[in-house]
C-alpha cells in the first residue's frame, strides 16, 4: 500500500535529488522513496524504552538489599519500588498485570548477579589443509 504526498524542498536538496535520479536513470519519485527508506531505523524504538530503563537502573541500585530479602524470588518493580515479589513468576505476573495493565513493570528474578551473562556457542567450518 501507498501513500500519495506533495512534499516541499529546498531548491538545492531537489537539485541533489535530481543529478542522482539522472546519474542512475531512475525516476525522482523512486530516488526520493529509496532515500527515506535508508533513512528509516528498521526497527522502531517503544515509547515506552526510558520508563523501562529507569526501573532497570532502580533494580540495579536496590539489588544488594534484595539479595538480603528476596533472593531466588522474582520481583516487580513499578515507578522504582518494589510493588510485589513471588517465587512462582507466573503468579507474579498474573498479579500484577491485573493491577496495572498497561504499566511498565519489570519483573526479575534477584540472583548474585545483577545481570546474567549468556554464552552462544556458534559452531564453526574447518576447511581442510
Amino acid at each position: 500500500m501507498s501513500k500519495q504526498i506533495t512534499l516541499t524542498l529546498p531548491d538545492e536538496v531537489y537539485e541533489q535529488i535530481q543529478r542522482t535520479a539522472a546519474a542512475d536513470q531512475r525516476p525522482i519519485a523512486e530516488v526520493l522513496t529509496d532515500t527515506i527508506v535508508q533513512a528509516t531505523p528498521i526497527f522502531s524504538v517503544d515509547a515506552r524504552r526510558p520508563a523501562m530503563l529507569r526501573e532497570q537502573a532502580a533494580f540495579r541500585s536496590m539489588h544488594a538489599d534484595l539479595l538480603t530479602t528476596h533472593e531466588g524470588e522474582f520481583v516487580a518493580v513499578y515507578q522504582g519500588e518494589v510493588i510485589d515479589h513471588d517465587v512462582d513468576e507466573l503468579a507474579l505476573s498474573k498479579r500484577v498485570r491485573q493491577l496495572f495493565p498497561s504499566a511498565v513493570i519489570l519483573m526479575s528474578q534477584v540472583l548474585p548477579e545483577i545481570e546474567r551473562v549468556f554464552h552462544i556457542r556458534s559452531p564453526r567450518l574447518v576447511q581442510p589443509e
